[in-house]
């Protein structure tokens, strides 16, 4: 036998502070109520892996690069973004905006938007353990920044984000149009070969160069 257990609906607002490295280091209520446990247990999590991304990667400096991109596209404006929850329940999206914070260890303030609409209800077997009550931490930072959202400008960034992870991050990646012959690469890949940026022509004819002769009869 089933119980069903109701997700509670968000008409308030998560905070969370933030160091220079994107390491959690306060939470206030709200925020254990959008990932669905203790305010406490975000804390010394690094606030991007709180989300859902399509691309992810275990490459070293992945992470780096994915706080690197929240910064410049959600640095005092808001950007759309997918909350994981703790518990096993589909991500939500949320609405990020991040502002400059002033302490020994807080570099950010992170504001995120919690929807108002009623989430779907989860089934948990009788036989699980009663999920323990979200308590408060023992201190919650008080944070004077206006709980007006921002509109999103034409353009916003949430489109810029996956631009800019493909700039910044330590991936090396090439897209090759045969129609056009233009290639698109990231500067991880030229770097990863032994170029600069401007070293090596976004072409056809250019990526051909560096096949090796014995591998060219099988190239498009």
């Amino acid at each position: 036998m089933n119980s069903s257990v109701p997700i509670p609906s968000f008409n308030d607002t998560a905070f969370l502070v933030l160091d220079k490295s994107g390491v959690v280091r306060a939470a206030n209520d709200s925020a254990g109520r959008l990932w669905q446990t203790k305010p406490e247990a975000l804390t010394g999590q690094l606030v991007v892996s709180l989300f859902a991304f399509e691309v992810t990667s275990n490459e070293p400096g992945w992470r780096e690069s994915q706080w690197e991109v929240l910064i410049a596209t959600s640095l005092g404006r808001p950007l759309t973004l997918q909350a994981q929850p703790f518990e096993p329940v589909p991500a939500l999206d949320v609405r990020i905006e991040l502002q400059a914070a002033h302490g020994p260890e807080a570099a950010y303030f992170a504001r995120i938007g919690i929807p108002t609409t009623p989430a779907p209800v989860v089934a948990h077997a009788a036989t699980s353990p009663k999920a323990e009550p979200v308590s408060s931490p023992s201190a919650t930072p008080a944070v004077a920044a206006s709980t007006t959202a921002s509109q999103p400008s034409p353009g916003d960034s949430s489109e810029q984000g996956p631009a800019l992870l493909a700039a910044r991050g330590p991936l090396g990646f090439f897209d090759l149009d045969l129609t056009t012959g233009h290639v698109a690469t990231s500067p991880a890949w030229k770097k990863m070969l032994g170029y600069g940026p401007a070293e090596l022509a976004d072409s056809h004819d250019a990526w051909r160069s560096l096949i090796h002769p014995e591998d060219t009869d099988a190239l498009p």
